[in-house]
């Protein structure tokens, strides 16, 4: 292979990864009661052995974001997300991060690197049910187990809030 083959695999490799990275973010879209549609099922292994099924958390408010190791947009979310774990753990709210691919010991130096003490994992089979184009993109899910609320992009940390303020 030559070096400008390599060069260009190297390339396509690097743009295919940051495709994902929402770089122009959308602002939050609720959902009206009447528009509130199901959430997808999904089921992930986080990092910290414990399992994970839509379908088991049935009557907790859910905040599911999904994100990627080399998204920029990415890491300017944690805080929000952070925040909204601390403060409303007690309150039954499941903050989980997945990851639609990557490495598993890299995700997680990411994750530690990042400080998030919410559960994450890796599921390429939930970003597709949920449609997830671009990244970060979180979803906020009601007790009946319905999509609430989205937000693509890094949007300001009172829209994360809110939205979940509507599902608590």
């Amino acid at each position: 292979m030559s070096r400008t083959s390599i060069a260009l695999a190297v390339a396509a490799i690097a743009l295919s990864a940051l495709a994902g990275c929402s770089q122009t973010p959308s602002p939050r879209t609720p959902q009206s009661p009447q528009q509130a549609s199901p959430a997808p099922d999904f089921s992930v292994t986080a990092f910290d052995g414990a399992t994970y099924t839509l379908a088991d958390l049935k009557g907790r408010p859910i905040v599911l974001n999904f994100w990627s190791l080399v998204c920029p947009h990415c890491a300017t979310v944690v805080p929000y997300l952070e925040d909204l774990h601390r403060k409303h753990s007690s309150d039954g709210l499941l903050v989980l991060g997945l990851a639609g691919h990557g490495s598993e010991t890299a995700l997680k130096q990411k994750a530690d690197s990042l400080g998030i003490t919410y559960p994450t994992g890796i599921s390429p089979d939930a970003g597709r049910a949920y449609r997830v184009t671009g990244v970060p993109m979180t979803f906020f899910i009601d007790r009946e187990g319905n999509i609430a609320a989205s937000i693509l992009g890094a949007q300001p940390r009172d829209q994360f809030e809110q939205a979940t303020q509507d599902i608590l």
